[in-house]
């Protein structure tokens, strides 16, 4: 340790770049000098998640092959200190979450950062304790995007998806700080309320310029049908759009050029009308193409998943 600290600035700058986290936490202490190399060298983090159930920071990197895991704080002292002060006094240990947090903030502070894939979870599993976690779980969202704000750039995050209970204010304390063209993939997996909205979601530059869209229990998806043309990719599970649904917003695809893959999950296995033109593919499923002026759209009901999958076909 104190050999890398002894080493010129210029070769200890070109070596630093190859630590994991741990390591240049570590190197931190040996020098000012050193640790000024922390806010300034390029940080890869593979997975970042955010957790209330129970509250975890963890942060994953690959370094030769092999996976580094790093909790903040301590994941089993956590887990029983949260378990103690939730279930026998009702409170949240706030300074724990506040200070975790904290340090989570040093980390976007570093202008070089990039996350592959960020993970937010804001559920918990005991309804006994439900008022008390509604309050972990504001803390949580308040705290990060309080440091999220706080910084003079949006943060380089490649793919985000978020568990949370139907209320989009959960979701834009996260995804309205992560760069618009860089992130490319966004899961918003719902386990709320059935009519939740998403009206300042789907409007955000992070939705429009996004390559995939991920939604889960979304039954009002038709009003929000305008929002997803020029999506590439996009995934509904238990939404519920019926074969003319699709076929008006395949119109649409038709007049752009983005348009790659749509997938509808929770499907009835009568979803076809019975004029459609069907027919059964290679795999002995039932199928139907239609064509648009410069492509054409094939849709294919697997019956195994409930799903309607429709693809670009020339």
């Amino acid at each position: 340790m104190h050999f890398f600290c002894d080493l010129p600035y210029v070769a200890a700058r070109t070596l630093f770049q190859f630590f994991d986290y741990g390591t240049r936490m570590s190197l931190q202490a040996c020098s000012k000098r050193i640790g000024k190399l922390e806010g300034i060298m390029p940080l890869y983090i593979d997975v970042l998640k955010i957790s209330t159930d129970l509250f975890s920071i963890k942060i994953w990197q690959d370094f030769a092959g092999s996976q580094i895991q790093y909790n903040f704080p301590n994941h089993i002292y956590n887990a029983l200190k949260e378990a103690f002060l939730v279930f026998l006094f009702y409170k949240v240990d706030e300074k724990t979450i506040e200070e975790t947090m904290s340090k989570l903030g040093g980390i976007f502070q570093n202008k070089n950062l990039r996350v592959k894939r960020m993970i937010v979870s804001l559920l918990w599993e005991f309804p006994i304790v439900e008022q008390v976690i509604e309050d972990q779980i504001y803390l949580v969202s308040a705290l990060s995007k309080m440091m999220l704000a706080s910084l003079d750039r949006q943060v380089l995050v490649e793919d985000f998806p978020i568990r949370y209970r139907g209320n989009q204010d959960e979701v834009m304390c996260f995804l309205p700080f992560l760069k618009p063209g860089y992130l490319k993939t966004i899961e918003l997996d719902n386990h709320g309320s059935v009519d939740a909205s998403l009206d300042r979601i789907v409007n955000l530059p992070q939705m429009v310029k996004a390559r995939e869209v991920w939604f889960r229990s979304l039954p009002r998806f038709r009003t929000y049908m305008e929002s997803f043309w020029n999506i590439p990719k996009v995934n509904l599970w238990q939404v519920e759009l019926t074969f003319y649904e699709v076929n008006q917003l395949v119109q649409h695809y038709f007049q752009h050029d983005n348009f790659q893959y749509l997938a509808v999950v929770g499907v009835s296995d009568d979803w076809f009308p019975n004029d459609s033109t069907t027919f059964m593919d290679e795999e002995n499923r039932k199928a139907m193409t239609l064509r648009g002026p410069r492509f054409g759209i094939k849709f294919v009901q697997k019956l195994e998943k409930n799903a309607i999958v429709l693809t670009r076909v020339p």
